[in-house]
């Protein structure tokens, strides 16, 4: 809810959503195996940090991005179980 003593935070904390609406912005799931930036959010194993490591530094290939209807898909099955 937006009240006059907030009014002004909208503009800094609600970009993301407006680029998503606007179509600016397309989030797609990526499965937490490939996605190297897992390495920044949260413990990974040795293994996991050697392969993910070589993807942030370039060293390795990246993954192939998902299109936006794999990645609906792919999505919809993780929240499956």
């Amino acid at each position: 809810m937006i009240t006059s003593g907030n009014r002004f935070i909208e503009r800094q904390y609600f970009k993301t959503r407006d680029w998503v609406k606007a179509g600016i912005v397309e989030p797609r799931y990526i499965n937490t195996k490939v996605n190297c930036s897992d390495m920044l959010t949260k413990a990974v194993s040795r293994e996991d940090a050697t392969v993910k490591g070589g993807m942030l530094s370039g060293v390795l290939d990246l993954p192939d991005i998902p299109t936006a209807e794999d990645a609906l898909q792919d999505g919809l099955k993780a929240t499956d179980g």
